[in-house]
């Protein structure tokens, strides 16, 4: 993916509401993406790189570093009806108690400074977890819903544009955007073959369809990545 330029003037620092973090709170097929942070004064993603450094015997230093973990805090996040993300939040958390659903939630982080003014860049998770850590709040004032969130799930990034008349966010992919699959090209006729879990059930070798023992057969698959079937054994998957 090339390098994106920021949309803002040059010499001016960039205003804090050009990012913002929305939860889904429609559906997979038809997302509504609400925004997160009302009356939340400071909030910032966090990212850990979970770095380490080590000298070697000739007295050199390097640095690793892994994919970064991301998360971010919302407080004092104080309730208010109005805010359909809040809403959704409150019920799944305090109402329900759901901690299955709360650690699956989409969620979109928009770039409002960076590509273009229309469709600026943003970036799509799908399965992240809202931890709400407390409720309340002093007496006298307002009951707050502190929560932290941590991104994860597969991440897709794209374009995310704005309805002018209805504040509608529309989030686009860009082409290659998200790598869902590992894909391993099938020797000769030139199909791809989309190898995930679920194609790789436990299942008992006789239950194993025809088609497939036979591409193994023919070494249909890259050596590596194919293994000989094993027969005769209940329970027993492919290994790819």
């Amino acid at each position: 993916m090339p390098d994106i330029s920021f949309n803002t003037e040059a010499g001016k620092t960039i205003g804090r509401e050009l990012l913002v973090c929305y939860l889904n709170t429609g559906t997979q097929a038809a997302p509504v993406w609400s925004p997160l942070g009302r009356r939340v004064d400071d909030s910032a993603t966090e990212l850990d790189w979970e770095s380490e450094t080590i000298r070697d015997i000739l007295g050199a230093t390097y640095g690793t570093l892994k994919k970064p973990k991301i998360s971010q805090t919302f407080l004092p996040c104080y309730l208010d009806g109005g805010d359909a993300a809040q809403v959704k939040i409150w019920n799944l958390a305090v109402k329900d108690q759901d901690a299955q659903a709360l650690a699956n939630q989409d969620m979109l982080i928009r770039h409002i400074y960076a590509g273009t003014a229309t469709s600026p860049f943003a970036e799509r998770y799908v399965s992240c977890m809202i931890e709400v850590t407390g409720l309340g709040g002093e007496g006298g004032g307002n009951v707050g819903m502190p929560m932290t969130i941590t991104f994860g799930g597969t991440r897709t990034v794209g374009t995310a544009t704005k309805d002018s008349t209805t504040g509608e966010i529309t989030f686009t992919p860009s082409v290659g955007g998200v790598l869902p699959h590992r894909l391993v090209p099938f020797r000769g006729k030139g199909k791809i073959l989309r190898l995930t879990r679920r194609l790789r059930p436990r299942i008992s070798d006789k239950k194993i369809s025809a088609a497939v023992k036979a591409k193994c057969e023919r070494k249909a698959f890259p050596p590596r990545n194919c293994k000989k079937l094993r027969t005769g054994e209940k329970n027993e998957k492919p290994e790819f």
